[in-house]
């Protein structure tokens, strides 16, 4: 495996499958250096989706690379979608987003849009792996602000809402190696390649058993990625604590039972551990966690996203509907700043109050493009 920090793995799988004259979806994030290494590899056109934001610099690096009649600019696979179907796609190419699967929605959702099923995807696939560890500053991150108890007060309730809670875990593989209490195992594989493939819910039971005596914390979920032949990397991603440390020994087994659901922009974690002991004279221990215990946001989420649910414009909302609005009539922004302190005078007392409001929402949906003056 070569370490994710290597970009020129990337690099070397895009000149392996981008085939010459072939028709690009690079599906962004990286500021183009996929767009660019695509080009160079013979790739006669690369639709790359990236934010507005960055298409100055976008626009700046392909033309340094001489390959900027090459590069379409697309701010989301949205404004793609128009141009799908008289567009053949020969290969996709995606960036890692830093969710788990770690790439798995980003090219699910790019595919969708497409007329055909593209010949090459990078990358290919992916396993979502895991492991017990014994790590106590991977467990101190989420407890130690209620452990350390000086005033005498009742914090075990916020205690078990962050032992309901994941957190980022990033270590080398070699020091990662000394933490395992056990073998790593798969608990699911993602494979791009497969028209079937879907990963808004993954799901697995996994048996272990304990190879090396200690304190177990709980587990590291990680992914080993393929990007093409002899090509691939692993990234440790996210530690799920126990709700009490375990003292393991050799033999104990442990059954374990995952689940990841994608709701939303949210992930929802659910995860049950069991352990039974070598030692037969020691109750088994359970565990019942889910990140939907951590708060309360994921419940209200999850009442949003079921079908019957009105939604109704927040106050945000009744402002950006209005900004947009004035944004297709052709306004200028001191016009749109009258008009919203006129409207909204709680919110913007006086027009130069609406000023951020405005530029978060026309950097975000104004067209990229307009030359100053020019309206539609």
């Amino acid at each position: 495996m070569t370490a994710l920090r290597d970009s020129a793995v990337c690099g070397e799988a895009v000149r392996r499958i981008v085939r010459p004259g072939s028709v690009v979806l690079d599906l962004g994030g990286d500021g183009g250096r996929l767009a660019v290494i695509a080009c160079r590899a013979g790739a006669a056109r690369v639709v790359s989706v990236q934010p507005p934001v960055a298409w100055p610099a976008v626009r700046e690096l392909t033309a340094a690379n001489r390959c900027a009649e090459r590069v379409q600019l697309v701010e989301s696979l949205n404004a793609f979608r128009g141009d799908a179907a008289e567009t053949s796609v020969d290969t996709v190419l995606a960036s890692a987003p830093g969710r788990f699967p770690f790439y798995g929605r980003t090219i699910i959702d790019a595919v969708r849009v497409l007329p055909a099923r593209p010949a090459a995807i990078m990358p290919r696939s992916e396993r979502l792996m895991l492991a017990v560890i014994s790590s106590s500053s991977a467990y101190a991150h989420h407890v130690e602000a209620w452990d350390d108890n000086a005033f005498g007060i009742a914090l075990g309730p916020a205690r078990r809402l962050a032992l309901n809670a994941v957190s980022r875990f990033e270590e080398a593989p070699e020091n990662l190696s000394r933490r395992r209490l056990a073998s790593p195992a798969c608990w699911a594989t993602i494979d791009y390649s497969s028209p079937a493939v879907d990963t808004r819910t993954v799901r697995a039971d996994v048996e272990l058993v304990i190879e090396d005596a200690g304190l177990g914390h709980g587990l590291t979920i990680w992914s080993d990625v393929e990007l093409a032949d002899g090509l691939a990397f692993n990234f440790v991603g996210v530690f799920l604590p126990w709700l009490e440390p375990v003292t393991l020994s050799v033999g104990d087994r442990l059954s374990l039972s995952l689940r990841l659901d994608a709701i939303g922009s949210v992930d929802v974690w659910n995860w049950t551990t069991r352990v039974t002991f070598a030692d037969q004279s020691c109750p088994p221990k359970q565990f019942r966690q889910s990140t939907f215990l951590s708060d309360m946001a994921p419940q209200t989420m999850l009442r949003r996203a079921e079908s019957d649910h009105v939604p109704t414009l927040s106050d945000d909302g009744l402002i950006a509907r209005r900004v947009l609005t004035m944004m297709g009539e052709g306004r200028t922004l001191d016009d749109m700043r009258e008009r919203l302190a006129t409207e909204f005078p709680q919110r913007f007392p006086e027009s130069s109050d609406a000023e951020r409001t405005l530029e978060t929402l026309c950097s975000r949906y104004a067209r990229p493009d307009v030359e100053h003056g020019q309206r539609g």
